[in-house]
C-alpha cells in the first residue's frame, strides 16, 4: 500500500476518534454545573464557556465570563453542591433541572444554556428554595421518545394558553420533557415562572414549578433582562 494511502487512513482514524471523544453539549453543561458549582470548584470546566461572549440573564450576576468567575469567587470556600437531576436539549439550547445545596439549605434550579460552536454563550435560570432532597418524584429522568417533542410542545402550548399564564418567552423541549418560560403578575409583582412538564401518552403527568420575583432594574447586575 502506498505511503499516501496509509497517511490518509491514519488521518481518517484520528478524525473518527476525535469525534468519538467530543463531549455533547449536554455533557458539557452537566460538568460545568456539577464541577464548578461545588465546594471544590473545579474551574477547568469553564473552558466550555466562551471567552468572547457570555450573555447573562441571572440579574444578580454580572455579564460575561468574568462575571461568572466573580460569582464563583463569592461562593469559594462555601459548603455547596450541585446535582443535575434532568437534562435535555432543543437544538442549540440545553436545559437542566438541578438540586443545589448551600450548607443545610436546598434550592430547586432550572438552567438554560445556549451554545454556539460547542461553547456556552448565553444563560438563563430560575431558582427557588425547596424542602425536598429528591426532585425525581418517581418520574423518569431520561428522555426516551424524542419523536414526541413537537406534539408534546403543542400540548403545553394549549395548556398555558388555557391557564392564561401571561407572556411566554421560551418553549423548549425534548421528548417527554417540555419547559415553558413565562412572565406573570402575582400580587402586583412581576414573576418569572419556569414550569417543566413531564408528558406521557399525550397527557401532562406532572410539572415542576419555580417562581422567582424579577428584581427592580436598579438592582440588576447586568442590563440583559430576565428573559
Amino acid at each position: 500500500m502506498k505511503l499516501k494511502n496509509l497517511l490518509s487512513i491514519f488521518l481518517l482514524i484520528i478524525g473518527i476518534n476525535s469525534l468519538a471523544n467530543e463531549l455533547s453539549n449536554k455533557e458539557k453543561t452537566v460538568l460545568v454545573l456539577e464541577k464548578a458549582f461545588n465546594k471544590n470548584q473545579d474551574r477547568s470546566v469553564l473552558k466550555y464557556i466562551s471567552d468572547k461572549k457570555y450573555i447573562q440573564h441571572n440579574l444578580q450576576a454580572k455579564n460575561g465570563k468574568n462575571g461568572l468567575i466573580g460569582y464563583l469567587n463569592y461562593l469559594e470556600g462555601k459548603d455547596i453542591e450541585t446535582k443535575v437531576i434532568r437534562v435535555f436539549e432543543d437544538n442549540n439550547y440545553v436545559v437542566t433541572q438541578s438540586l443545589f445545596r448551600y450548607e443545610n439549605s436546598y434550592f430547586h434550579i432550572i438552567d438554560i444554556f445556549r451554545f454556539e460552536n460547542g461553547l456556552m454563550v448565553e444563560h438563563w435560570d430560575n431558582i427557588q428554595t425547596t424542602k425536598t432532597k429528591d426532585l425525581r418524584n418517581s418520574f423518569p429522568v431520561f428522555v426516551k421518545k424524542k419523536e414526541k417533542t413537537n406534539s408534546n410542545k403543542n400540548i403545553v402550548k394549549k395548556y398555558i394558553n388555557t391557564k392564561k399564564y401571561g407572556k411566554n418567552h421560551l418553549l423548549l423541549g425534548e421528548g417527554e420533557f417540555i419547559l415553558a418560560v413565562n412572565e406573570i403578575k402575582s400580587k402586583g409583582k412581576n414573576i418569572a415562572l419556569y414550569e417543566l412538564f413531564f408528558i406521557k401518552n399525550n397527557t401532562i403527568q406532572h410539572s415542576w414549578k419555580i417562581e422567582e420575583e424579577i428584581l427592580p432594574k436598579e438592582k440588576w447586575q447586568n442590563s440583559n433582562g430576565k428573559f
